[in-house]
């Protein structure tokens, strides 16, 4: 269980529950002896309808048992003493240079860290500023005042606007994959629009849990909004880089599982979490982009401008797969890549 509360929308609803990101890892040894009932345990804390916040406002000294998280030890975090990171996701400015020279870039980030920043990507920086500032205040309001929520004019026009960043972006995506210009928004594969709100409030132990367990996202594409307070870590190969803090005014953009697929593995999607911290609260805006329900059962795969056939043929590395059975096994499984792999 990760130590996060999360807003969940369209159309703007209001709900406790995580984008289906796997939960389940074994339990450590304070929390599997005989006489704990951990279930019960996480009933009681849900019946609450409090969440994390509830927790902190409670006065919580240490956490809850079923919230101790067993260590993520399949990969070290960079560190004093170790070999420096010469290369880190790397900041674009869309509004600057050639459309070529923005490609160029896209395409070295996407394809080897599977996360960059945007400048100048045609987002308010008062309306971003404004869209972290009402994540926080919901969170931060006493329960019975966050029921009636049900929709924010804030977060509509955040949405509107992060959709035409993303049409942008398809673009550029498509471009940087060799394909036409065009090819992600006629394959429509980006036509879905979800947004989470995630809030992180200050943890008394740390070192015990994890904001947000190691993931990748299963759709085609993220941009997420977030304050100044650091927690994100990419996986790269095998360690956990701290992401930089965001530039000013910048977006943070990655690539989702299904992207990879439709790519033939030329993008990567990459695991990453966020740590917990003692004395700062971190609040973030996911926007997740994926085909929508009208093409929920298209099959979708390589693409075939990407498996060349002749003389230089490349074998398409995923079998073609519609989003609901992609889903169903990224929610019971973690990433789905490996498992649609035809070899």
């Amino acid at each position: 269980m990760a130590l996060a509360q999360t807003i969940i929308s369209p159309p703007l609803l209001l709900t406790s529950d995580l984008l289906p990101i796997p939960s389940n890892p074994p339990a450590p040894a304070v929390t599997s002896q005989p006489d704990y009932d951990r279930a019960a345990d996480v009933k009681a804390f849900e019946d609450t309808k409090a969440g994390v916040k509830g927790l902190v406002d409670a006065g919580l000294t240490t956490i809850p048992r079923f919230f101790i998280h067993p260590p993520e030890n399949d990969a070290v975090v960079a560190g004093v003493g170790d070999p420096p990171v010469h290369h880190m996701p790397p900041v674009i400015d869309m509004g600057g240079g050639r459309w070529e020279e923005v490609v160029e870039q896209i395409r070295e980030a996407a394809g080897t860290w599977g996360f960059f920043q945007v400048v100048n990507h045609g987002v308010e920086a008062e309306l971003m500023e404004e869209m972290l500032a009402s994540t926080r205040r919901f969170h931060e309001l006493p329960r019975e005042e966050k029921m009636a929520f049900y929709s924010r004019e804030v977060a509509t026009e955040y949405l509107k606007q992060t959709l035409k960043l993303k049409n942008k972006l398809a673009e550029l995506l498509s471009d940087a994959a060799g394909l036409n210009r065009d090819h992600l928004s006629t394959i429509k594969c980006m036509e879905s629009q979800t947004m989470a709100c995630h809030y992180y409030p200050p943890c008394p132990q740390p070192h015990l849990t994890i904001g947000s367990s190691k993931h990748t996202d299963p759709f085609c594409l993220t941009i997420l909004l977030q304050d100044h307070n650091q927690g994100l870590q990419v996986r790269n190969h095998d360690r956990w880089v701290d992401m930089p803090k965001s530039a000013q005014g910048a977006l943070v953009v990655n690539v989702g599982d299904f992207l990879q697929l439709i790519t033939n593995d030329k993008f990567k999607s990459v695991e990453h979490r966020v740590v917990a911290q003692s004395s700062t609260t971190r609040s973030s805006v996911a926007c997740f982009f994926g085909p929508g329900s009208e093409n929920k059962y298209r099959l979708y795969g390589p693409a075939k401008e990407l498996v060349l056939l002749g003389g230089d043929h490349v074998e398409p590395v995923y079998r073609e797969v519609h989003l609901v059975e992609f889903l169903d096994y990224f929610k019971s499984n973690g990433s789905p890549l490996s498992h649609f792999k035809l070899s």
